[in-house]
Parts: C-alpha cells; structure tokens; sequence
C-alpha cells in the first residue's frame, strides 16, 4: 500500500508537527533530501535537525492520517 502524504504549506500546519513532534519530509526537486522533526521556522526558512533550508527552496510533506486531526 502506498503512503500518502500532503504538501505543508501553512504556518499553522508547520507549528501543529512541531507541537506534535510529527517526522516531516524535506523534498528538494522531486527528490528526498530528509526525513526529520521541524525545530522552528520563520518566513524565509525552516530549521530541523540536522540543517536550514529555504522555504523557497523545498516541499514539506507530512503523513496524509496526521493532518486529518488538525
């Protein structure tokens, strides 16, 4: 079975996984860079464990059955 995952796109959606400590994905050109916890994030970037990389630059991605409680 396929795990689906949406795009997070939202500063209340950023905030909900690091209230929830929730593992998000980091996508850089179609291609997985980390899996790993947001530690914060502002309107340029977003810093998780291991590095910062630009809002601009990535797609975050969360387990689709997470967002469905939010």
């Amino acid at each position: 079975m396929l795990k689906r995952y949406i795009p997070l796109t939202t500063n209340e959606k950023l905030e909900s996984c690091i209230q929830n400590e929730k593992m998000v994905e980091i996508w850089i050109q179609g291609d997985l860079e980390a899996s790993t916890h947001i530690i914060s994030y502002d309107e340029l970037s977003i810093e998780v464990i291991g590095g910062r990389y630009l809002r601009s630059c990535v797609e975050l991605r969360v387990k689709e059955n997470f967002l469905r409680i939010l």
